[in-house]
């Protein structure tokens, strides 16, 4: 006898689907790329989809831009920084199932400096706002942006009071 089936909204469904959550991390290692010109640390993947994927967090992301700057969101944001940590740990397993998929599927890709490199030749940005989430594109993109601004990865972890 089978279990019955719980119904599953359409964006928890989402955010815990490798193939969605690997394009998100697409469109932010992109826009890292564009504004660092430099590949994204892949020490910074485990901040992505924690961030993105937070609904107390994404309303936060709409008076800002991508020209904007992380110290900025985060001073019109402080709230980002209480319980980032655990948000990050909670994540763990859909960022690397996520990873995982983006890899294989040649998404992305890792060289031998652990630094991560957006591959595929559709636009992961794209994709997402035809299947109705273009905010997690937009989220992802200004992510992206802000992060590669900064110095390092060390910087970033500073700025959102995290320990490296």
């Amino acid at each position: 006898m089978r279990a019955p089936v719980t119904p599953v909204s359409l964006d928890t469904f989402a955010e815990t689907n490798a193939a969605f959550c690997s394009l998100i991390l697409a469109v932010c290692v992109s826009s890292y790329k564009q504004t660092a010109m430099r590949p994204m640390p892949v020490t910074l993947v485990p901040l992505v989809l924690p961030i993105v994927l937070s609904g107390d967090l994404e309303g936060s992301f709409s008076h800002l831009t991508e020209d904007s700057t992380l110290a900025r969101w985060i001073s019109k944001t402080p709230q980002v920084q209480f319980g980032l940590a655990n948000r990050i740990k909670s994540g763990q397993e859909v960022t690397r199932e996520a990873l995982q998929f983006a890899l294989h599927a040649r998404v992305l890709e890792i060289d031998d400096k652990a630094q991560m490199h957006h591959i595929h030749t559709a636009d992961a940005s794209k994709q997402l706002t035809k299947l109705g989430f273009g905010r997690f594109a937009t989220n992802a993109q200004r992510i992206g942006a802000w992060l590669g601004a900064l110095a390092s990865d060390v910087v970033v972890y500073n700025l959102l009071g995290l320990e490296v």
